[in-house]
């Protein structure tokens, strides 16, 4: 793996350097895999009398758009200056350790563990939630 992406043609294709950029295009990838890889490999399963594996590819599929959507996000707020500032009183949490920390701005550094502040997401930007 050279540091790019693979396209869903099987080509490598490099990243670009800047941040936002880089979320930009794992978001891309993601997006292609969503609406086309699995969605075909989907198809060819229950073509070929697989219907379990096919229905397993579809859900594979909405995760993948899941990813799209958060790499959008995170994308949308570093390029908007949202990323570790709000304007409003929000959670920060520490991803390594769990601490959870509440201001309008991510701490430079963890008070529990010590990690800088790219190590914080808003909580409401939690692995798990997307916004609509």
């Amino acid at each position: 793996y050279g540091g790019g992406r693979i396209d869903p043609a099987g080509e490598d294709i490099p990243l670009p350097r800047e941040p936002e950029a880089i979320l930009a295009a794992v978001s891309q990838s993601e997006n292609d895999e969503s609406c086309k890889l699995y969605p075909t490999y989907a198809r060819i399963a229950g073509e070929e009398g697989y219907p379990r594996i096919a229905t397993a590819f579809r859900r594979i599929a909405e995760t993948e758009l899941l990813h799209a959507r958060r790499f959008q996000q995170y994308a949308s707020a570093l390029a908007d200056g949202s990323l570790f500032r709000s304007s409003t009183r929000t959670g920060w949490l520490c991803l390594p350790c769990g601490h959870l920390h509440y201001g309008c701005e991510a701490p430079h550094a963890c008070d529990t563990c010590g990690r800088d502040q790219g190590h914080f997401i808003r909580s409401s930007f939690e692995p798990f939630t997307v916004l609509p």
